[in-house]
């Protein structure tokens, strides 16, 4: 995840703090089309692909989203 959202948005999307997270994945939701259209140009896709649906697994297991 850390190379395609960045620090601060990996750092928020795993934080402690549950207000932290909430950002976190706001900030995700709007960073993938992004991520998406540089992977495709870049053939890396696949590897997009995987670190966007390890970060959604990893989001549901939240109790409090």
């Amino acid at each position: 995840m850390l190379p395609y959202f960045g620090g601060e948005c990996t750092i928020k999307v795993f934080h402690r703090n549950w207000q932290y997270r909430q950002e976190g994945v706001s900030k995700f939701i709007a960073q993938i089309p992004d991520v998406f259209e540089k992977g495709n140009n870049e053939g890396t896709i696949q590897l997009a692909n995987s670190a966007v649906l390890s970060t959604i697994v990893e989001i549901f297991k939240d109790k409090v989203q």
